[in-house]
């Protein structure tokens, strides 16, 4: 079959669309979803570019399995088909179901095949492959000839133009409060892993506001997820807290909806952060020997909580943004219709297919937000917002060098105002040492006499000054700023 006419394409944008079928000289077209023969590739692509791509290191294959779907339902049951379709993982007692795209234990393929299990079993020609070379690989790069591949490509095909998807992109607008900067770099969050299928981002979008009714889930998992098909899925608190993880096996975009109550929030933190960047995942599957798979799932974070879970002060995973109006009924009607209809996903595909990312890549950093510095500094503990405070000139207490005495005494005094938990002297001296130089004997002049103090040292003396004689003047400017807070 001859593709439609397309402008010319790059070398990226082929290798990003096309893959070779093994066994034969066609190409399937990935977007269009048809197969073209190699004459027709090389018009469409042009000579030069159809060279490149196919002695390029990154161009991927497909077996001819996934391209034609050669098991029809009406020869499921025939001794050839159950030889095609079941595949042995040795050396475990699981097999792959090459029609349901999972992984069984040989206990159900005996119920299902009850009369042929035995044939099955003993049969030479039964297909049979080590379990570490069944792999997730939406890259397509994995060797055909000893590996089978869950992944056969995303379902959606897209459409010419992006016009049916004005009301989607208006919606986008909504929930990112109108920050082009924000647009631009969710967008680009959105669109790489489309444009890069298998692209693993070391970021996650965390999209939370307590005004209800603001658009989030009809963005992220109404639409966003039909571009994934069956390797994007809702998911919530019940699949985190599960011992299975089989949920995220085969999963490209994963949408979380207040996965955390108040008690868990500060427990499963460690499990977020590899979520997001870690590279593999072990799958544990019921009745199923577990294994590693590659972890290619980008994540969204939805809630209506202030606090969905804590965010650290260094955290560079979180791209946080904060819709601050509730969805206005013409945006909602127009973004609505075009979901609902069917035109509007394969439009969002076509525009985020075609979204410049610039120099944007998988690694890229997310800004800080208002709404990230807020989440920041909601989930700190009272030692930290009192030093920040401090540092940043909000106190009575100048930010100078200090006896750690008198430096606690302000601490505890700030927490009680403010009601907050405060921490022992002890932990206290250990954290600030953290953050600011500490001296166990510094030496500085107390009623005509020289004394010695454990003390935090914050800059350095004047030149011609001595250390003593300038502690003592800073000592003496934060007594005085404490004693203006105390009997403030």
């Amino acid at each position: 079959q001859n593709t439609a006419q397309l402008p010319r394409l790059s070398l990226d944008d082929v290798l990003r669309r096309f893959a070779l079928i093994f066994g034969d000289t066609k190409v399937f077209d990935t977007s269009e979803q048809v197969v073209i023969k190699k004459t027709a590739f090389q018009d469409l692509v042009g000579k030069d570019i159809a060279k490149a791509w196919m002695a390029h290191p990154a161009r991927r294959t497909v077996m001819p399995d996934d391209v034609a779907h050669l098991q029809s339902s009406g020869n499921k049951g025939s001794q050839a088909a159950i030889l095609q379709r079941y595949v042995y993982l040795y050396p475990t007692k699981d097999v792959w179901d090459t029609v349901d795209r999972c992984i069984i234990p040989l206990d159900a393929l005996k119920a299902a095949i009850p009369a042929d299990f035995d044939w099955w079993m003993k049969n030479p020609k039964r297909r049979q492959i080590k379990r570490e070379n069944l792999v997730f690989d939406p890259t397509q790069q994995a060797d055909p000839k000893t590996h089978i591949n869950m992944f056969r490509g995303l379902p959606l095909k897209p459409a010419r133009t992006s016009e049916s998807a004005d009301g989607i992109i208006a919606l986008v607008d909504h929930l990112c409060n109108g920050d082009d900067d924000i647009i631009d770099w969710m967008l680009k969050w959105l669109a790489l892993p489309l444009q890069r299928v298998g692209a693993k981002l070391d970021t996650a979008l965390l999209v939370h506001s307590t005004i209800q009714g603001t658009g989030k889930s009809m963005l992220f998992a109404d639409l966003h997820c039909q571009l994934y098909g069956e390797y994007g899925a809702v998911l919530g608190q019940h699949q985190l807290e599960s011992q299975y993880t089989d949920w995220r096996s085969q999963k490209l975009y994963g949408v979380f909806e207040e996965i955390f109550s108040r008690e868990q929030k500060y427990s499963h933190t460690g499990t977020l952060k590899h979520m997001i960047t870690g590279k593999t995942q072990r799958i544990e599957k019921k009745f199923v020997s577990g294994w590693e798979e590659a972890n290619h799932m980008n994540a969204v974070f939805l809630s209506n909580e202030i606090q969905p879970f804590p965010v650290e002060p260094s955290d560079r995973r979180m791209m946080v943004i904060w819709p601050e109006r509730t969805l206005p009924e013409e945006i909602q009607n127009r973004a609505g219709y075009e979901i609902e209809s069917g035109v509007g996903a394969p439009a969002w595909l076509r525009f985020l297919l075609d979204y410049p990312l610039g120099d944007f890549n998988e690694h890229t950093k997310p800004p800080m937000t208002e709404a990230k510095e807020r989440l920041i500094r909601y989930g700190m503990p009272a030692w930290e917002t009192f030093f920040l405070e401090w540092r940043d000139g909000n106190l009575e207490i100048p930010f100078c060098s200090c006896r750690s005495n008198d430096l606690y005494k302000a601490y505890t005094h700030y927490c009680r105002t403010r009601n907050e938990h405060y921490v022992s002297q002890t932990k206290f001296s250990t954290i600030m040492a953290t953050k600011i130089r500490k001296k166990a004997d510094a030496k500085y002049h107390k009623s005509g006499a020289i004394t010695k103090a454990t003390a935090f040292i914050i800059g350095e003396p004047p030149e011609g000054q001595s250390e003593r004689a300038w502690l003592t003047e800073q000592f003496a400017k934060f007594q005085n700023g404490l004693n203006q807070m105390l009997e403030g």
